[in-house]
């Protein structure tokens, strides 16, 4: 069993990470999470006065596609880096994406007017419906796969 040995997005070999990208004093890249909440931070400004928000907004927002928006949702700095069992998912980076997608959520939940399309937007961030994610930790009923292990 190997153990892990870096946190993704951090001591990168090369500036993955696009304008997020900060080179270290040791020549290896990370990616500025401090800046990711910054750009995200100025969307939902701009949203919160036009009174529209989205995903894609906020894809575009942060210059990224929807595809690194999975994976920084996820924890992971890159496709590779979520393959690697030697990288541990980057906290930092999935709670600020995920407190962005909670200002999203919430104007959807509470708008005056809630529509369909709300609904598919909060099932498309998977906060109900069949895209709804499980909790990733603890505690777990393992006594019902109990029959399984043998």
């Amino acid at each position: 069993m190997s153990k892990k040995k870096r946190i993704s997005g951090v001591g990168m070999t090369t500036a993955t990470g696009g304008p997020y990208a900060r080179e270290m004093d040791d020549g290896a890249w990370m990616l500025d999470v401090g800046e990711v909440s910054t750009r995200m931070a100025a969307y939902l400004d701009d949203a919160a006065q036009r009174g529209k928000y989205s995903v894609a907004g906020m894809c575009l927002g942060l210059g990224i596609t929807r595809e690194v928006y999975e994976l920084w949702r996820c924890g992971y700095v890159c496709a590779e880096d979520a393959g690697d069992e030697t990288v541990v998912r980057n906290e930092a980076l999935s709670e600020c994406i995920g407190m962005g997608e909670l200002h999203l959520q919430k104007f959807w939940e509470e708008s005056d007017k809630s529509t369909s399309l709300h609904m598919k937007m909060l099932e498309s961030t998977g906060v109900i419906g069949q895209k709804a994610r499980p909790k990733l930790q603890p505690p777990f009923d393992l006594g019902a796969l109990d029959k399984y292990a043998r």
